[in-house]
């Protein structure tokens, strides 16, 4: 880590300087954004986010009329900074700007717009406010489902299936989870690497009392472990052990849910029995 932060200050410290030769203010413009937005990004990993978000307000303030992307760009890179950050409110505020900047420029089914919603139904999640979550990752479902680009469509059900199952509302994420393992399957290469975790959330969103489909969430998790274990690449972010390993806690959880469902069901049964003996 400490080799880390010292090639990220040495790298800003190079930018800084190359920042003085290439980039200027002529009459309003930065002469060279790619410069400046990785002097930003930079000033970000170093962990100097009020430098960084200086940069960006600059430069808002310098192209605010200009037409163009740019402007609803610096906005989302300032809201995923301030997302980085931890200063969710900031995130959010950016983020809604950034959305409603680049809809009036370039529509609100553009790629890079669709992005900078992405990004918003993130920050809404992040913040804990999965109602609006749940409200922009459903029209990013919906949108990407129009212009038929089913990969980005299923990563969008996948998210909106993840909120919802956060928000214990089962009931509608379940539809939404299966509706992302079909998009999945119909998306996936031989591996099948992509369908894993489609397969896990929808065991997950099955597996809760509300729905107690349990032995269809079992099947579903073994899959998911055969997926796993017939390559050598991963899914997750995780190695391949710590991978197995959740696949394993899910299944583990989910018995231990299953046993306790039924439990709590004999005990219904015989609180009913006792009050139809007492009648």
């Amino acid at each position: 880590r400490m080799d880390g932060q010292k090639d990220a200050e040495a790298k800003l410290k190079k930018l800084e300087l190359e920042d003085k030769l290439a980039t200027a203010l002529l009459g309003g413009k930065i002469k060279n954004d790619k410069k400046f937005r990785n002097l930003a990004a930079m000033h970000g990993r170093c962990g100097e986010f009020d430098k960084a978000k200086k940069l960006y307000l600059d430069a808002i303030a310098a192209h605010e009329k200009d037409g163009t992307l740019f402007v609803p760009q610096i906005y989302n890179d300032l809201g995923c900074l301030m997302s980085r950050a931890g200063r969710t409110s900031e995130a959010v505020s950016y983020l809604r700007d950034a959305v409603k900047e680049g809809e009036k420029i370039a529509g609100d089914k553009s790629h890079k717009v669709l992005v900078y919603e992405k990004n918003l139904a993130l920050a809404y999640k992040q913040a804990q406010q999965n109602t609006k979550a749940v409200t922009v990752f459903t029209s990013l479902f919906e949108k990407y489902k129009e212009l038929s680009d089913t990969r980005r469509a299923a990563d969008s059900a996948y998210e909106l299936a993840h909120v919802l199952n956060d928000k214990k509302d089962f009931k509608k994420a379940e539809p939404v989870a299966r509706e992302c393992l079909s998009l999945k399957e119909t998306i996936a290469d031989q591996t099948k690497l992509e369908v894993a975790p489609a397969l896990c959330l929808l065991a997950a969103v099955i597996s809760a009392p509300d729905v107690a489909k349990f032995d269809e969430a079992l099947s579903l998790v073994n899959s998911a472990m055969k997926i796993s274990k017939s390559t050598k690449k991963c899914w997750s972010d995780k190695n391949k052990e710590d991978e197995l390993r959740q696949v394993s806690s899910l299944m583990l959880a989910i018995k231990r849910g299953k046993a306790k469902w039924k439990k709590a069901q004999k005990k219904k049964k015989k609180k009913k029995s006792r009050k139809h003996k007492q009648k």
